[in-house]
């Protein structure tokens, strides 16, 4: 049905249409062959339930529609043939007058008369339609159907190229069979009730590809009198089941009797999480929650952290800090040194028969040393940068490895900003190690090495003491600067702030 969006306090419309019945073999009737027959339907909205239909207020089918008549024993599925008159085509038979909207949603009757209806695990996005569940019975000729749901209308921004799902999550449940009891309409609602296990309390959406950058669609939920939807979760992935986004709202969402209401639209980046963790036995502490593991959400969905790798295990990426939210791999056949390919998750791992969802960066050769994690779940990539390491007397950290960092800005280019430096010593002197906590793999002085453009340094791995980097005999001062490196032109530059 098209654009079935309730909004409350809107004006209230009400329509009837014919029942007519008619024998297959009577010629002018549209849509009919033999052993087949028409019904004609429509919708009404009575008072009490406080709804709209469609933007333009007008209620109207749309093709591929379908509804199920019960024939005292079963349900039998009827097909739109004529989206204009409401026609719907199906077997011809003795049927008692109750139908159901959509036709997947008629579940059965039960001994004492009541209508068992189910909602969808999975639904499938098409432009204005909503799906949402309605009854009618047949009264005087008449078949107007009526709403038994509520129904949320989600609208999001910035939707990645790379989403395919939408995810909803609820605390109660969501999809499987519901009761409704005695079938009344303008009076039966779908109510809610505790799901018996996780599975109920989510839905999916697929949706195509390509598909634009802003969508709306709309969820079927049960309803209660009193009670609202708080919890209500929504997450967006992409087939592998890499999230790109998630939204968490504890009170936004209110749900009444046969009432639906509009939520509020959502930019994808300003829903993604503001941390995610990194945990295993790669790591010092190893197996532990620490924001020293964790990366920080930066803009778009890039997130970045420092990592300090002490052997060779592996680790697994938690979308927050709770064990059983692992969700992140790595293509191992696909990735190389400088860029790991987020594919998935436990269940893409399990699906595909690989095994183990650790990453380990090891096989990727890298060794033990401090790295700085860049993680873009819009591109799905992973990757890590090694650090340089100053260490010397001019620093208020002196010869410690824990000292202010020398991070990668561009191809072969390091840089430490703002750092302190005291030469009040002409030889207070430092160098730059290639390794955290390894004494003798680092860049050093080469004699006679300057000029205007900079410090010229050599790599120096041999034994024996390694010359020092003296700034000071160039001219430097004491004061705040700006370090950087090129490990291609063996520059060193100190830049005064």
């Amino acid at each position: 049905m098209k654009k079935l969006s309730i909004l409350l306090c809107m004006a209230l419309m009400a329509a009837a249409c014919e029942f007519n019945p008619i024998p297959a073999t009577q010629d002018g009737v549209e849509g009919n062959n033999d052993g087949m027959m028409t019904i004609y339907a429509s919708i009404e909205i009575p008072p009490a339930t406080s709804v709209s239909v469609s933007d333009a207020g007008v209620p109207a089918w749309q093709t591929g529609d379908k509804i199920a008549l019960y024939d005292g024993s079963s349900f039998v599925e009827f097909t739109i043939s004529n989206t204009a008159t409401g026609a719907f085509t199906g077997p011809a038979g003795t049927y008692i007058g109750l139908a159901v909207y959509p036709a997947s949603a008629a579940g059965s009757v039960d001994g004492s008369g009541n209508l068992i209806m189910a909602l969808p695990e999975t639904y499938t996005w098409s432009e204005g339609q909503t799906k949402a569940p309605m009854i009618a019975i047949e009264d005087s000729g008449v078949f107007c159907f009526h709403p038994v749901c509520g129904m949320f209308k989600f609208t999001y921004t910035d939707i990645p190229a790379s989403a395919t799902k939408f995810h909803f999550t609820v605390p109660s449940k969501i999809n499987g069979d519901f009761n409704i009891g005695d079938p009344t309409p303008g009076t039966s609602v779908m109510s809610q009730v505790a799901a018996s296990n996780d599975t109920e309390k989510t839905v999916a959406v697929n949706i195509p590809s390509p598909h634009s950058t802003t969508m709306s669609f709309y969820i079927p939920v049960p309803v209660s009198p009193t009670a609202g939807y708080e919890g209500f979760a929504v997450s967006i992935t992409s087939d592998d089941g890499v999230p790109a986004a998630e939204v968490n709202s504890s009170n936004n969402i209110t749900v009444a009797r046969s009432q639906m209401r509009r939520y509020k639209s959502k930019s994808c980046n300003d829903a993604l999480p503001n941390k995610i963790y990194l945990i295993g036995g790669c790591f010092d502490p190893s197996w532990t929650w620490s924001d020293a593991t964790a990366l920080t959400k930066g803009v778009g969905a890039v997130y970045t952290g420092t990592i300090k790798l002490v052997n060779s295990q592996g680790f697994k990426m938690y979308l927050n800090n709770d064990w059983n939210a692992t969700w992140l791999s790595v293509d191992e056949v696909n990735s190389t040194a400088s860029n790991l390919i987020v594919v998935g998750g436990e269940a893409y791992k399990a699906s595909q028969g690989v095994g183990d969802t650790q990453v380990y960066p090891s096989a990727f050769g890298y060794e033990s040393n401090v790295y700085d994690v860049t993680l873009d779940l819009s591109a799905k990539t992973l990757v890590l940068e090694r650090r340089l390491f100053l260490v010397g007397s001019p620093f208020t950290w002196g010869w410690s490895f824990d000292g202010t960092p020398m991070k990668k800005v561009s191809e072969n280019t390091y840089r430490a900003q703002d750092v302190s430096l005291d030469f009040s010593n002409p030889w207070n002197g430092f160098r730059i190690y290639t390794k955290y906590g390894v004494w003798n793999e680092l860049y050093t002085y080469k004699d006679g090495g300057y000029d205007a453009s900079g410090i010229v340094l050599a790599y120096h791995d041999e034994g024996g003491d390694p010359p020092q980097i003296f700034p000071a005999q160039y001219g430097y001062v004491g004061g705040t600067y700006d370090i950087e490196f090129n490990t291609s032109t063996l520059k060193l530059t100190l830049t005064v702030k």
